[in-house]
């Protein structure tokens, strides 16, 4: 019996989340504070205690309106959980409130946030697209690549620009001597090895990026800073080079180990992670109309690959908190730059090579070898699975274990919306209020939207819509003035 007890106890406990518990644990304090200070009886409370707390709020703080209900609820869920009467229940609770909604002063409204409407989507994936690899990934890139092709610290620190000879098909590297009168070598590899390639690409993507009319070729390869003629050209030290590749390598690496040499070059080719991630948690959190702790709280089991797109399974939210779950569809998108499902193939495949120790795993790139796309075809090893999807991501490369929390979703959006010059109020819930709003604008049925985006009403799902053009979707226009 005392088992049965301990889990009715907690399945009541769970009826309330544990974001709306921990609210409640804290406006019960203040009150219980308060009842002290004024020798009052904190529980059970009488309805006179609690008008009594709350009018002096009113006089104290100036509090909202919808701040003291907030309060006044956290009062009637700690009495029910000890099994008594709420005191937010008295008769005359209700004319009292009538009562502080005429004395309160009425506040400017919060602007609203603004809907991240399709033109704005695609804004943010263009601007992400040509968003270039900054100077330290570029030079990070091309000294792994001369460390692999057998260079020491030093030697890659004494380079200079006249040292490195690149054409088309090969690159020459004459390596001095520190000391005077030593014979100097050089290193030569070609095109057509795998290194061979990455080499020349990387240190040509270095040399367009560092070198200018002004530069001499005298000047140091590597540098703490991109050189300019006002700048000057300081070399980093051994030291630095050393710390260089130590930090990268490190930061690249997965389960406390190391990344080699060859995975870390791999994870610094192409596009930031941080921009892979953030094209997909906008294209997919846009598609699947997702809540910010919907999106944010995804795993990769939660995620499978079919014909049609994404298959997204939602364990919980907002309308299901007993936990049934739902599937969310994501097709796949007209174009390649908003695809969803593209989006989320390359940031998973960018997770999954670093996770991995630089190991790549064909099925996991198309349909075609992996038609299931379940976690397990596209994941043997099992390196994912209940991996958070969006986690963060820091400077160097490393992939965090803890997903974005709402708040850095918020940053994530304004952040990507503002580099793509567009104008408004952005956050989190831009991106659920862009996809609704986007589908009225199209005349989609209601019904139809609120599937897509969970609502369990159609008057919740209005508060969505974002009537910010008055010509937008006008009557007036189609009644044949």
């Amino acid at each position: 019996m005392t088992v049965l007890l301990e889990r009715t106890a907690g399945l009541y406990a769970a009826s309330v989340t544990e974001d709306t518990r921990t609210a409640y644990v804290r406006r019960w304090r203040l009150f219980e504070g308060w009842c002290r200070a004024h020798d009052l009886v904190s529980l059970p409370a009488s309805g006179e205690t609690v008008m009594l707390y709350l009018s002096a709020a009113t006089q104290d703080g100036g509090f909202a309106l919808s701040t003291l209900r907030g309060w006044m609820a956290a009062i009637n869920r700690v009495h029910l959980e000890a099994g008594l009467p709420p005191p937010g229940q008295h008769p005359a609770m209700g004319m009292f409130l009538r009562g502080l909604s005429r004395q309160l002063p009425h506040r400017a409204a919060a602007p609203q946030m603004s809907a991240l409407r399709i033109d704005g989507v695609r804004a943010i994936c263009k601007a992400l697209e040509v968003e270039t690899t900054d100077f330290r990934t570029l030079r990070d890139r091309a000294l792994l690549c001369l460390h692999a092709l057998g260079l020491g610290d030093g030697e890659i620190s004494r380079l200079s620009w006249d040292d490195i000879h690149l054409s088309r098909h090969a690159l020459r590297i004459h390596v001095r001597s520190p000391r005077p009168g030593r014979p100097s070598h050089h290193v030569e590899v070609r095109a057509g090895h795998s290194l061979g390639d990455v080499s020349i690409a990387a240190l040509r993507a270095l040399e367009a990026h560092t070198r200018g009319p002004a530069h001499d070729g005298t000047w140091p390869v590597f540098t703490p800073a991109p050189t300019t003629a006002r700048s000057g050209c300081d070399a980093l030290s051994p030291k630095g080079v050393f710390q260089v590749r130590k930090s990268r390598l490190t930061s690249l690496g997965a389960g406390g180990e190391r990344a080699s040499t060859e995975a870390a070059i791999l994870l610094l080719d192409g596009s930031p992670s941080m921009v892979l991630r953030d094209t997909a948690l906008i294209l997919v959190g846009f598609a699947g109309a997702f809540r910010r702790n919907e999106l944010t709280g995804l795993v990769w089991d939660d995620v499978a690959v079919s014909s049609e797109g994404l298959v997204v399974t939602l364990r919980r939210s907002k309308t299901d908190l007993a936990g049934r779950g739902c599937e969310v569809g994501i097709p796949r998108g007209r174009s390649e730059l908003t695809c969803p499902v593209t989006a989320m193939q390359r940031w998973r495949d960018r997770c999954l090579l670093q996770l991995n120790a630089g190991r790549t795993d064909p099925s996991s790139t198309g349909d075609a070898r992996n038609p299931s796309g379940n976690s397990e075809a596209g994941d043997p090893a099992g390196v994912l699975r209940e991996q958070p999807v969006f986690c963060t991501v820091g400077r160097a490369g490393r992939l965090g274990t803890r997903p974005l929390t709402a708040e850095a979703l918020t940053r994530v959006v304004r952040l990507r919306a503002s580099q793509a010059g567009i104008e408004g109020h952005w956050g989190g819930r831009s991106l659920r209020a862009g996809f609704i709003s986007t589908a009225a604008d199209l005349e989609i049925p209601l019904e139809a939207i609120a599937r897509q985006s969970r609502h369990a009403t159609l008057d919740t799902l209005a508060m969505y819509i974002r009537h910010d053009d008055p010509f937008r979707r006008n009557p007036a226009a189609r009644v044949g003035l």
